[in-house]
C-alpha cells in the first residue's frame, strides 16, 4: 500500500521485483509497504469436500459434487494505522492485492473463463450464513477483481487486483472515525461467459495460501 500522512503528494516510481506485475508507486513524503495475509480459510456450501476449512490453499469455484467455494482472507492493518497521529490521518493513495495461481490438476474440459472477486464482509466470518455464499447479506458487493483467467491454468503465475477501494473502507481518507470494522474479505468466483451462473459446475481455481514457506507466494497487499 502507498501511504502518506499528508493531504497531498506526488509519486515517484517503484522498481518491481515481480517482472510483469506492477507494484504501487511511492508518493513524495510517504511510504510504500507490503502486508502478508494473516489467515486464509476455505468456506463452502453443501455438499462439502476436503477443502472445507482444512486446505492451506486459497480456493474459489464450483465443481460437480461439491458446493460453491469461497476463501476468507484476513489482513492486519495496524502497521499502517500506526503511522497516523492526533494531527495527521493516514491516507492510502493506491493499493493492490497479489495472489499466485497454482497449476490446475483438474479436468481441462470443465474449465470456464472466470474472475476472482474481492468482497468485504459486513460481519465477522463466524456469523455469516454459509448455506448461500453467492446471495448473502453478510457479503458486500465486489470492491475489486483479479485479472480474468481466460485459459485453463497450466502453470503457476502471479496475478493482482486493484485494492484501493477495499482498503479505504478500513483506512478511510476522511479520518479514522469513518473506518469500517475490519471483518476481512472473501474471494469469490464469477464466470465471465454470458448466461453462466456461480452455481454452474466448472473447476476450482487454486492459489497459494498463507502457510507457504516462500513469503513471495503468500497472498499480500502492496
Amino acid at each position: 500500500a502507498v501511504v502518506s500522512t499528508q493531504s497531498t503528494g506526488s509519486s515517484s516510481s517503484t522498481t518491481s521485483s515481480y517482472p510483469g506485475v506492477p507494484l504501487c508507486e511511492k508518493p513524495l513524503g510517504g511510504d510504500r509497504t507490503e502486508i502478508r495475509s494473516t489467515k486464509t480459510v476455505v468456506y463452502m456450501e453443501d455438499p462439502s469436500d476436503g477443502d472445507d476449512g482444512s486446505t492451506e490453499e486459497v480456493v474459489v469455484g464450483k465443481t460437480k459434487g461439491s458446493g460453491v467455494k469461497v476463501t476468507y482472507v484476513e489482513f492486519d492493518y495496524d502497521e499502517i494505522l500506526s503511522l497516523g497521529n492526533e494531527t495527521h490521518n493516514v491516507w492510502v493513495y493506491e493499493s493492490k492485492m497479489f495472489l499466485k495461481v497454482k497449476e490446475s490438476t483438474e479436468n481441462k474440459k470443465h474449465f470456464i473463463p472466470q474472475v476472482t472477486e474481492i468482497r468485504p464482509l459486513t460481519d465477522p466470518i463466524d456469523s455469516v450464513d454459509t448455506t448461500d455464499l453467492v446471495n448473502n447479506d453478510g457479503i458486500e458487493e465486489p470492491t475489486g477483481e483479479f485479472r480474468e483467467i481466460k485459459k485453463f491454468p497450466t502453470n503457476d503465475r502471479k496475478t493482482f487486483a486493484e485494492f484501493t477501494d477495499t482498503i479505504q473502507k478500513y483506512i478511510n481518507p476522511s479520518g479514522t472515525e469513518y473506518n469500517k470494522d475490519n471483518n476481512g474479505i472473501v474471494l469469490v468466483n464469477k464466470y465471465t461467459e454470458e448466461g453462466v451462473t456461480p452455481q454452474d459446475d466448472g473447476i476450482n481455481i487454486r492459489y497459494y495460501g498463507t502457510e507457504e514457506e516462500d513469503e513471495e507466494d503468500k497472498p499480500f497487499i502492496d
